[in-house]
């Protein structure tokens, strides 16, 4: 079996923003683009005003013909479109344009005009506090950015222009300007484009037995090929009954009237002939597949086949669709024009990886192994890295949060020890780059300074509380809950925990590199209250700037998790979902045994680091972090098969299995052994979480291997040696989630 990443197998979800250390150190954004359908501005989600758009109508930046025309209407007025997104905070607006008629584009932030000269690559006039910039994206395509903070969620406009400062005047009907890719991001940085248009509108799209697809006078045989794009052997087989009359399978999405792109890998199995149509409006082609040409072309459709290898053809056809529900089928055929015939009850045709896509050219495959997906705001995987190193600690995966601290920035909403603390816009470079770090002073020798607000607690709740914090003059720095009494106290000239009191049962202090060192303190809420918390030395001393703080944090959980960046109100932090499911599960899981090996850093106890199962608690494959207790697991029918209770597993983990054969080895230890039991049944794997998203890793899978196969206990042991530089020459499929 050819080896295969995982990173393009795992379907990656998260309904929020999330901060991450970069590369370079610095907390930011995970990668994120705020816009829906942002190559698709015929979508209802863009309201356009005095203006048209022709989707599809160029070759867009990627080599697509996916770029839309932004056109104006004969009035006298602005012509643009817009979408609402954003919130409170800085944010940078991108979008590519490419000069058609008009050589000028304005992007819209916060009611403020930017404007681009798309002929000649140029800014033009910028609002003040604004910044902008336009880089060559190559072929007259140009990627124009404008960064400005907004006060709230508001409208991102697009407008053609006749000039630099120049918004509304007499349009002409058809002049104006190519335009793809929008995007919408938090931070002060344009960062790689993020598409939101949804890339494959077919659901289930190599699994034809579901019943998503429609079937008419045929059926579908599972397994019955090895597929043409990475030769695991889940192709299917599209088979005809003994009815006179067409036999296929269907779908019908909801379309709008533009161009779209069907497609479908299809093999010859008894029948040499594949029909594929729009059938709602008779557009289609017949596609000899013994010969590898295009047949009989049905309405005012264009159509392609190309050879992709051991008799798999991938065939497309290419219309305007109308708007609303559009049925796309694909059919047996006997012969070029003849897609009604009586069966034989077992010819047909090997299918596999169907495609329905706005474009108007046959664009790379993109599967979706569930539901067909509508578009939403694009939330990426959080590669996170070592802060003081920069080494990269791997995919980070946690559990919903909300932080609690309003203003987290220090900006405004904290109160102080009147008359002895004042705060400071310090212009220390904080943990995210930006010279925002705010210092607290004190004002006097004779009383403790410190900062706090008010936050209600849940008896019985245990809390989290952070923040980073950078020494002045102060060699003490308390995290204190006055109310209910507690606190953790850190020395900052050696930078550890000095002491804890009350209600704290627990503390860290961690090199956030720069000079910065994040500090944490764990408590027990003993009332359900009001509760003043806060930062700071608590104690007669020194004078001057104490230390400065960023990045203050107060949630729900028995340790910290990532900065959570509030203003005016508590924001939650969605979790992290990585799962692989459907085709690009079974393309490479094997069921009668297998080794997956891991290499994790867990936080808290009882987690999975990862769970193959059937969606269910029954048949389970686990590998799970615990200090006592079960750490691997394999149940089948609901029945524990086999129990390795080995301890913490943070490092290198393998878990092989067979039937009355499983073992589990950690970061290089001797095999732990089970000759007793069943392989159960998975169609699923779900990465740092259990399937039904709990017991959340809340840490890094800095990689992730499977191998199709039992290994021996010598193997996996080698395998999880944490020296290991080398792997063994086995086929395997290999987890590029690799740090």
């Amino acid at each position: 079996m050819a080896s295969v990443p995982f990173n393009n197998l795992i379907t990656f979800s998260r309904g929020t923003n999330a901060t991450l250390t970069g590369p370079n150190g610095l907390i930011q954004w995970a990668p994120n683009n705020l816009l829906t359908n942002s190559e698709s501005f015929n979508a209802s989600a863009w309201s356009k005003s005095d203006a048209t758009v022709t989707a599809n109508a160029t070759t867009a930046p990627d080599g697509t013909s996916t770029a839309d025309k932004l056109a104006e209407t004969a009035t006298t007025a602005q012509h643009y479109l817009f979408q609402s997104a954003g919130a409170a905070g800085a944010h940078t607006a991108t979008i590519y344009a490419k000069a058609a008629e008009r050589s000028w584009i304005i992007v819209t932030v916060n009611s403020s005009n930017t404007f681009f000269n798309i002929s000649s690559g140029t800014v033009g006039s910028v609002p003040g506090g604004f910044t902008a910039a336009i880089t060559d994206a190559g072929n007259g395509w140009y990627r124009c950015s404008v960064t400005a903070t907004l006060p709230a969620s508001g409208p991102i406009v697009f407008s053609t222009s006749t000039g630099n400062n120049v918004t509304s005047y007499a349009g002409t009907a058809g002049s104006g300007i190519f335009i793809w890719g929008a995007q919408l991001e938090l931070g002060t940085a344009a960062t790689t484009y993020n598409s939101t248009t949804v890339k494959n509108l077919l659901g289930f799209s190599e699994a034809f037995d579901n019943a998503a697809w429609n079937k008419n006078n045929a059926s579908i045989v599972t397994g019955a090929q090895a597929n043409p794009v990475n030769g695991a052997f889940n192709a299917q087989k599209l088979m005809e009954d003994t009815s006179n009359n067409f036999h296929r399978v269907s779908q019908v999405p909801t379309l709008t009237a533009t161009p779209y792109t069907a497609s479908i890998y299809a093999k010859s199995a008894g029948r040499n002939w594949l029909y594929m149509a729009n059938a709602s409006l008779s557009q289609a082609a017949y596609f000899n597949l013994n010969t590898g040409v295009v047949g009989t072309i049905v309405g005012a459709a264009t159509a392609t086949i190309t050879s992709v290898g051991n008799g798999w053809y991938r065939c497309s056809i290419t219309s305007t669709a109308a708007a609303g529900a559009q049925n796309y089928s694909f059919y047996t055929a006997n012969a070029d024009a003849s897609f009604s015939y009586t069966g034989d009850g077992s010819s047909g045709i090997y299918i596999y990886g169907a495609q329905l896509f706005d474009s108007a050219s046959l664009d790379p495959y993109v599967p979706t192994p569930g539901a067909a997906p509508s578009s939403t705001a694009f939330y990426g995987p959080r590669f996170d890295y070592d802060p003081v190193t920069l080494a990269p600690k791997g995919i980070l995966v946690e559990e919903a949060r909300t932080n609690l601290i309003l203003q987290s920035q220090f900006v405004s909403g904290w109160s102080t020890n009147a008359g002895t603390t004042t705060f400071n816009a310090s212009g220390v470079t904080s943990p995210d780059g930006t010279a925002n770090g705010r210092t607290v002073n004190d004002t006097s020798a004779a009383a403790a300074a410190y900062v706090f607000q008010a936050v209600s607690f849940t008896s019985g709740t245990v809390y989290s509380m952070s923040v980073y914090v950078k020494k002045g003059v102060s060699t003490y720095f308390q995290i204190q809950s006055f109310t209910q009494a507690g606190l953790a106290r850190f020395n900052l000239a050696t930078n550890t925990l000095d002491a804890i009191s009350g209600i704290v049962t627990s503390a860290t202090i961690t090199n956030a590199g720069g000079g910065w060192y994040r500090c944490t303190a764990t408590m027990t809420a003993s009332a359900t209250a009001s509760n003043n918390v806060g930062y700071g030395d608590f104690e007669a001393g020194p004078t001057g700037d104490l230390f400065s703080v960023y990045g203050a944090q107060l949630e729900a959980g028995a340790f910290a998790t990532s900065y959570i960046p509030t203003v005016a109100s508590t924001v939650t932090r969605s979790a992290d979902v990585a799962t692989i499911t459907g085709s690009l599960f079974s393309q490479w899981y094997t069921q009668p045994q297998g080794t997956f090996v891991m290499n994790t850093t867990p936080v808290n106890n009882g987690c999975y680091a990862l769970a193959a199962t059937d969606g269910t608690a029954n048949e389970e494959i686990i590998v799970r972090y615990a200090s006592t207790g079960s750490a691997a697991v394999v149940r089948d029918g609901g029945t524990i098969q086999a129990n390795f209770g080995t301890g913490v597993l943070t490092g290198k983990n393998a878990l092989a299995y067979n039937t009355n054969d499983f073992a589990v080895s950690t970061n290089g230890g001797a095999a732990a052994t089970d000759t007793s039991g069943t392989v159960p049944t998975n169609n699923q794997v779900s990465l740092g979480r259990a399937f039904d998203g709990s017991l959340n890793i809340n840490g890094h899978i800095r990689s992730i291997d499977y191998y199709p196969a039992r290994l021996a206990n010598f193997q996996i042991q080698a395998l999880t040696e944490l020296s290991l530089v080398a792997t063994l020459n086995l086929d395997f499929i290999n987890g590029m989630y690799d740090a």
